[in-house]
């Protein structure tokens, strides 16, 4: 019996699986990139690791469940690697222990049942898609390797919407047209969460420099394990990574010909503004 092989289809796919290190990755911009086939493929460079616990996130469980949505995708990978899916749960269980379960938050009210999580990877389908900035951060705060060899990350998809926080987060990289530039991708940049506002720089010394050292905290960046045990908690400045890898229809050889001759049509057919949107990102 022929297995099946599951990988990256373009390079833009190939640095979303291979990333393991950014703490938060954003994943999306046009239509028909695969970023969520992508974000469930990703999730297998931890299936080894019995204390590995992911959730994918939707406003709504009907979002989740769908004919075509992503539980029905999951089903076209997690199979092959002999994971069981429990269906009250809404949850794989892989042999080795590791879990990947989908949940839904569609208010703020819906947080408080987080209280307590210990998640090593969350991934948030649509992040562009009424979610609030706060919500995010939160989840971020979730984020716990407990035992896991995995380094925790938060990753998101989105379409672009210009009235979603994450339009302020990625006006770092795009064109007069709102559109990503080129090489976007390979940028790293640094954030860090003071009194609830989101603070950004280029680098983590710049970010000490601006916001950090006149506070009188300690930057982490770049300190050992050791090193950092010996400075009081209430000290700590530790800077977060982001990192924006656009991707639209042409980083997605399935949906253009000769495999797919209508879809790129579709897009090539909408006005200048879905054009720049869902073709461009």
């Amino acid at each position: 019996m022929t297995r099946k092989v599951f990988g990256p289809a373009s390079h833009k796919q190939r640095l979303v699986l291979q990333d393991n290190k950014t703490d938060v990755i954003l994943v999306g911009g046009g239509a028909g990139g695969g970023k969520s086939a992508i974000c469930l493929m990703k999730n297998l460079d931890a299936i080894h690791d019995p204390n590995f616990r992911c959730t994918i996130l939707r406003r709504t469980y009907p979002e989740l469940s769908r004919a075509g949505g992503l539980i029905d995708e999951s089903k076209k990978v997690y199979t092959e690697f002999n994971a069981i899916y429990k269906a009250q749960a809404k949850k794989w269980v892989f042999p080795s222990g590791a879990e990947v379960n989908f949940a839904a938050i569609a208010t703020d009210d819906d947080l408080g049942g987080w209280q307590g999580s210990q998640l090593t990877r969350v991934l948030i389908d649509e992040a562009g898609d009424k979610w609030q900035e706060n919500q995010v951060l939160f989840l971020l705060s979730r984020m716990r390797t407990a035992d896991s060899s995995i380094h925790p990350q938060l990753i998101m998809t989105a379409n672009p919407d210009a009235n979603s926080f994450l339009k302020k987060w990625v006006d770092y990289c795009l064109d007069e047209n709102g559109v990503p530039k080129e090489g976007t991708e390979n940028i790293i940049r640094w954030f860090v969460v003071l009194e609830s506002v989101v603070h950004w720089a280029d680098t983590p010394q710049e970010l000490y420099e601006n916001y950090g050292k006149d506070r009188g905290l300690i930057n982490t960046y770049g300190l050992s394990a050791e090193e950092v045990k010996k400075i009081d908690p209430k000290l700590l400045f530790i800077p977060k990574s982001f990192r924006f890898i656009p991707t639209n229809v042409f980083d997605n050889p399935y949906l253009l010909p000769p495999k797919n001759n209508s879809y790129l049509a579709n897009l090539l057919a909408q006005p200048r503004v879905n054009q720049l949107k869902y073709l461009h990102g």
